[in-house]
């Protein structure tokens, strides 16, 4: 599936090659291939932009109220079955195919990713699914995506797309953003922390430790507290609500006791929370001054 940006770029060299041909005096065969072509990357960029945005965490309503139409028309008028039918003519425009196969390479390799972080991804998705106790036909049938290319990634021999990871989360009845964290790892993509402001920052956060505690599998705080040692079941549900300033070290035990690495999230927490003022969340008895530092590997602890 082509991306917004692969399209506007489609766009902008086929509006380009519809003028040289205009100016160049092409006949209207050849004219009329052109505009045709043109007017279907141009249907099909809302789409895809709809559901970009469904993707992020967007809502119906607010996908509503920013085209100017009610819930109901939006839902009809954007389900991914109508996604794929539009785009399929689009597919084969040389911009689109270009981009879209350099994506395809780097999400089929999980280039620039390890293979624990695209494990976390599977783990993720499979918790989802387990919970939401869908079958994978009907996730498929609710996707749109392709049933092989669905096994793939449930098994973790492909990394998808962040379209493909939203639309899958949404469809397991998640919030997209919380998986942006997780994606971003598997896929070897660095999130953006030079264009964050603290307050963006403190909401990537907030998702990130979610989608780590997603992979998981939502343990009781009380379990996490006992595995961290550091820090009190109090303290736990302060760094999974994330409103709060948090001492680095007891976020990276709860992390780390949630068996995520805390090295992805310490850039993260810098941003949101490296300058403000902190308070100690509540703390075990276990002696406060151990915590586990930056790069140290995730301690192992029994699945329930």
């Amino acid at each position: 599936m082509p991306t917004g940006e692969q399209i506007a770029v489609s766009i902008a060299a086929g509006a380009r090659e519809l003028l040289d041909a205009e100016r160049a005096g092409e006949g209207l065969a050849g004219l009329a291939a052109r505009a045709g072509n043109l007017a279907a990357l141009v249907e099909c960029y809302l789409p895809v932009l709809v559901h970009r945005e469904r993707a992020n965490g967007t809502n119906w309503p607010e996908v509503a109220e920013a085209t100017g139409i009610s819930v109901a028309q939006a839902r009809g008028r954007w389900t991914l079955a109508r996604l794929a039918r539009l785009c399929a003519p689009v597919q084969g425009t040389h911009a689109c195919d270009a981009a879209a196969a350099l994506d395809m390479r780097r999400h089929a390799t999980g280039e620039g990713a390890s293979q624990p972080a695209r494990a976390r991804l599977v783990e993720a998705l499979s918790f989802l699914r387990r919970t939401s106790g869908m079958s994978l036909s009907t996730l498929q049938r609710n996707t749109a995506l392709d049933m092989n290319d669905l096994k793939a990634v449930m098994c973790g021999e492909r990394v998808p797309s962040w379209l493909e990871t939203g639309l899958l989360a949404a469809a397991l009845g998640a919030v997209p953003a919380d998986m942006r964290h997780l994606w971003e790892c598997a896929a070897g993509v660095e999130p953006e922390l030079a264009t964050m402001t603290s307050t963006t920052a403190r909401l990537a956060l907030r998702r990130a430790t979610r989608g780590i505690y997603l992979a998981a599998g939502c343990p009781p705080p009380a379990v996490v507290a006992g595995t961290a040692r550091t820090v009190s079941t109090e303290g736990v549900e302060e760094v999974l609500d994330g409103e709060t300033p948090v001492l680095w070290t007891s976020l990276a035990a709860v992390v780390s006791a949630l068996e995520g690495d805390v090295r992805t999230v310490h850039g993260l927490w810098r941003a949101a929370w490296g300058t403000a003022p902190q308070r100690r969340p509540a703390t075990s008895a276990a002696d406060p001054s151990v915590h586990p530092a930056v790069g140290s590997r995730p301690a192992r602890r029994e699945r329930r």
